[in-house]
């Protein structure tokens, strides 16, 4: 497809194994996919963005202490001249439906399928 993804846990989130389900959904989809793993820090993650130049960014979250983090780094990808989609996922996200758009993210999906399609409409 051409299309790429990065994946990544931010700050100090431990808990990777739903946003390594949403890399593989992504890679089965045709994508090419880099996931980065947990505790990412901020300034690693924006780096690797900036290598890679991903049409979407998938972050996750798991506990609500995490969300700065998901803030701070949707706020420098929207500083990047044509910025990628960024993807938010994780406990968080599902009991506060809303709290994505707070955060400035393009979207949010209950599951890594829900996220593939969502992520191929955004771009559509």
């Amino acid at each position: 497809k051409g299309l790429r993804l990065v994946a990544a846990s931010v700050g100090d989130e431990l808990h990777e194994l739903g946003i390594r389900m949403v890399a593989d959904f992504f890679e089965m989809a045709g994508w090419d996919t880099y996931y980065i793993g947990a505790s990412t820090p901020t300034r690693d993650l924006i780096a690797t963005i900036a290598d890679h130049r991903p049409n979407v960014v998938a972050l996750s979250a798991t506990l609500t202490t995490h969300l700065m983090r998901v803030a701070e780094v949707i706020d420098a990808l929207h500083a990047i001249p044509d910025r990628p989609v960024v993807l938010v996922g994780g406990y968080p996200f599902n009991i506060s439906p809303e709290l994505w758009r707070r955060l400035g993210a393009d979207g949010t999906a209950v599951d890594a399928r829900g996220a593939v399609q969502l992520a191929e409409s955004l771009l559509a």
